[in-house]
């Protein structure tokens, strides 16, 4: 009974633990005693069928209880294969089905790991067999374990060993995570560094940054969140701009990755579209005043099965921060649209058009700002400069920070594939400078974009 309440525990930490930094100690628990569970079911059965086989030798193989174990194997086997082809998106009906059910998936396999567990235990003890019914023959491994140690050693051995992974790991995990990442990206950092030491910002500039951070991973799936919040700390833009920050618990461990980068940063974080309703995450970092902060999910199309994207629309308040003349409230105010839309070309036509969808929806929120009021568009459009679903923004009179014309084939914001698609459209500001940050390297498959703005006098 120890093992499926551990099980449990564990579970519940993986999944509710993201914002009490916990998540990791679940994982942990998991990994110690699911093999032990596992193990002790595959003993008992192999017990039971040997002692039915004396009292019968014409029992089967397969009896009820060889089924049990068999099915929670089975069913075991086949959450995996749905949660690979669910992070895959292999199959879309699927990934509608159970994107963002990490909970339904985990419990499900603990459930069925402790049913045969527990059964089988309860069969046991319960069972009329002669105590005296020998089990069955171990494995070649077993047996030599079995000349040293008993059962019930093996237990306590078991135990043990399970307590020291969770007492090595749980301290040792988290920081060692942070050291590898700041250490392996050190010559990033101090490029980033050298690049930005003797700048200098006026009072009445403001800078934005848009930053596709991966879900918290860098290009070789380690975590990335201690290098990304050193690298905003290095530039100090005034309003980031996050997409897939919002990380999912089933794929990245519960991550509160937008936290995490709020208490790094020392920055304020508004969340986008709750994991929960399975977008891939858009958030701000910013020590403006917010006045107001709205997040939806972006149109798509029922008869093309994609992840949700969504949208979030801010409206910052710039005088408690910016030094200006002006004296009218609203002259005050910036509408920043933060984006993470669909890419067009993985599923084909229907993709295509739900990218138009999606732009078209952002233009009509556009539209309904007025327009003396400065407006800023950015984040990961999924779309190169010059393709034309970009065209309604140029249409509402936003210009592009860092594609005036619209021809941009020798640089590349994203680092598996040439591309840039990463956009920062503005109205009612003055473009100071804009850049692609290319010394972040493989922090993430983005690279960050930056510009700087003045208000238009």
């Amino acid at each position: 009974m120890l093992s499926v309440l551990l099980m449990f525990t564990g579970a519940s930490l993986l999944l509710r633990g993201a914002d009490d930094n916990i998540s990791f100690d679940g994982a942990c628990i998991l990994s110690a005693v699911i093999p032990c569970a596992l193990h002790a079911s595959f003993e008992l059965t192999a017990s039971i069928e040997s002692a039915a086989k004396v009292i019968s030798p014409k029992a089967c193989h397969c009896s009820p209880l060889s089924a049990l174990g068999l099915t929670a194997i089975v069913a075991s086997a086949t959450f995996t294969v749905t949660t690979t082809a669910l992070i895959m998106f292999i199959n879309p009906s699927l990934s509608a089905l159970l994107l963002g059910q990490m909970n339904v998936i985990l419990y499900g396999e603990v459930f069925l790991i402790s049913l045969t567990f527990v059964g089988l235990s309860t069969v046991q003890m319960s069972s009329p067999l002669p105590k005296s019914i020998p089990s069955a023959p171990p494995s070649w491994f077993g047996a030599k374990i079995s000349k040293i140690i008993s059962l019930n050693q093996k237990s306590v051995i078991a135990t043990g060993v399970a307590l020291i992974v969770l007492l090595v790991c749980i301290p040792i995990g988290p920081q060692y995570n942070s050291q590898y990442c700041v250490g392996r990206y050190s010559q990033q950092l101090q490029n980033l560094q050298s690049s930005f030491k003797y700048r200098s910002k006026e009072k009445t500039e403001i800078t934005f940054m848009s930053w596709n951070i991966l879900l918290g991973h860098d290009m070789d799936g380690k975590g990335n969140l201690p290098c990304v919040s050193s690298a905003i700390n290095v530039v100090k833009p005034d309003v980031v701009a996050l997409q897939e920050s919002d990380a999912l618990p089933s794929y990245w461990g519960g991550k509160d990755a937008l936290g995490y980068l709020a208490h790094a940063t020392d920055y304020r974080a508004y969340h986008g579209v709750p994991p929960l309703k399975s977008s891939l995450g858009v958030g701000l970092l910013t020590n403006f005043k917010v006045v107001e902060h709205r997040v939806s999910i972006l149109p798509s199309s029922p008869s093309v099965k994609v992840p949700h994207y969504s949208l979030t629309e801010t409206v910052i308040n710039i005088s408690s921060t910016v030094v200006s003349n002006e004296t009218h409230p609203e002259q005050q105010l910036i509408h920043v649209f933060n984006v993470h839309a669909v890419y067009k070309n993985w599923t084909g036509m229907g993709a295509r058009n739900i990218s138009q969808m999606q732009m078209n929806e952002i233009a009509k929120r556009i539209q309904i700002v007025p327009t003396r009021q400065p407006l800023v568009l950015l984040g990961d459009f999924n779309l190169n400069p010059f393709e034309k679903e970009l065209d309604v923004f140029y249409e509402l009179g936003l210009k592009s920070a860092l594609h005036p014309a619209r021809k941009d084939f020798h640089r590349s914001s994203l680092l598996n594939r040439h591309a840039f698609v990463d956009h920062i459209f503005f109205r009612g500001l003055e473009l100071v400078k804009s850049e692609l940050l290319e010394e972040t390297g493989r922090m993430s498959d983005h690279l960050p974009i930056l510009a700087r703005f003045r208000r238009s006098t």
